[in-house]
């Protein structure tokens, strides 16, 4: 990671206070050269002739701009269009806590119910987490992607619901259920299986059934493979100073916490359906953009599948997505109706998607940032900057390098930083 991507990721403050429900559009004059510095911002980010990323600008739900900038094939030389099918990765969650809402707006379960509930043998204390803190990582689960070596060696085999619970199933927890917070992909893989258990089909049907089918969201599905649809971007990767396409996985290797597809234009209105009261009730939507709440009275700035967060002093609703050959994110400003996705099929790309989500809302709003040139910086020069930082409203964010690489990830003052996870980001602001 390049120090310039680093301390852009700086840009989204955390805050602990939910975004208002469906509020009204500001009226801000769109600027009158948007195209032409929007079009020049994504060609400034990635280049013609290797991976690169598609985005998508909507305001009040209506398309302001569209557009795609590198290779999807490399080797084909398959541009990146708009309609290009992207893995989402972690944005899978936000998908997997509406089914959720949605059954308990037919109460068939509820958001206090235990695990217990559903798998009676399930060891305690987990088996005593509610499906409230598995949708907002208080769980305490064990997360089975961040078992060292997992992921490497699982990612490309084929992987049932129970498969999965049973890698992580007998292991400790990582805190008593709603005690501590932390990123968990196996909270989401649980929160799939209890899907399964009610509803008697897999988490994926119940998807389609439920939400693509009924709002047209033609591309969006289980990315049961990384080339699941013909028009699914190849995913690529950084080896040596050369880009390398990723091996395929077999994405049930993430199930209900990141496996599923799209193009940022049925992102664009899976966002106007969600955060305008299509898919849950007002009342479930606000519990799911509150801040999580642990049992010490501390919050965290994250809801069910959506990080709340500050963009030029709004309030906006995040979320993105990591892993081998992908790197998504998305913001809704709640007080604009401005949404923005950008999608990216490298797991080092160019320009990171969570600095151009905000440089283009800051652009449609008529406040754009400033830009940066690219600067490359020896590690040795950046050692007085490592440390742990904190402000009042944020987690903490541990700055350090290893293996001759630059990295920021959430941290704990009395812990050694962990990296990210592979299939899902955990890191800030990637969620």
């Amino acid at each position: 990671m390049t120090i310039t991507k680093l301390f852009a990721n700086l840009g989204f403050v955390t805050v602990t206070t939910a975004a208002p429900v469906y509020a009204a559009a500001a009226a801000i004059a769109q600027p009158a050269d948007l195209e032409a510095k929007a079009d020049a911002m994504l060609k400034g980010a990635y280049p013609a002739d290797g991976p690169g990323a598609a985005v998508v600008v909507t305001r009040r739900g209506k398309v302001i701009h569209s557009a795609g900038r590198g290779l999807a094939e490399i080797e084909q030389r398959r541009p990146i269009t708009p309609d290009t099918v992207f893995r989402l990765g972690s944005i899978t969650k936000q998908f997997t806590a509406v089914i959720v809402l949605q059954l308990v707006a037919e109460k068939k379960l509820s958001l206090d119910d235990p695990i217990s509930r559903f798998f009676p043998d399930w060891p305690q204390p987990a088996a005593g987490a509610t499906v409230r803190q598995l949708l907002n990582h208080s769980s305490g689960l064990q997360d089975y992607s961040k078992i060292a070596g997992w992921i490497v060696k699982n990612r490309t085999r084929t992987w049932t619901t129970a498969q999965l619970l049973a890698e992580f199933r007998a292991l400790p927890v990582r805190a008593q259920p709603g005690h501590a917070w932390e990123y968990n992909n196996g909270g989401y893989v649980m929160l799939g299986a209890i899907v399964e258990k009610v509803t008697g089909k897999a988490w994926h049907q119940a998807l389609a059934e439920r939400i693509t089918r009924p709002l047209g969201l033609r591309s969006i599905a289980y990315a049961v493979s990384s080339q699941a649809a013909p028009a699914a971007a190849r995913g690529y990767t950084e080896e040596g100073g050369k880009t390398q396409p990723v091996a395929p996985a077999h994405m049930s290797v993430a199930h209900a916490a990141g496996g599923l597809q799209g193009n940022v234009r049925d992102m664009a209105k899976w966002a106007q359906a969600l955060h305008h009261g299509r898919v849950v009730s007002p009342a479930l939507y606000q519990e799911m953009i509150r801040p999580a709440r642990l049992a010490d009275g501390s919050t965290e700035p994250y809801g069910f599948g959506l990080r709340i967060a500050k963009l030029g002093g709004r309030q906006a609703l995040v979320h993105g997505g990591a892993g081998a050959g992908l790197d998504t994110d998305s913001v809704y400003i709640p007080s604009e109706g401005l949404f923005v996705a950008v999608f990216a099929n490298s797991d080092d790309p160019a320009t990171d998607p969570s600095t151009l989500t905000r440089r283009f809302a800051a652009l449609a709003l008529g406040e754009p940032f400033p830009n940066f040139s690219r600067a490359s910086v020896e590690i040795e020069a950046t050692e007085p900057l490592f440390g742990v930082y904190r402000d009042k409203e944020g987690p903490p964010l541990r700055f350090f390098a290893r293996d001759g690489k630059l990295f920021m990830a959430r941290a704990t003052l009395n812990s050694k930083p962990s990296l990210p996870a592979t299939i899902a980001s955990s890191s800030a602001p990637k969620t």
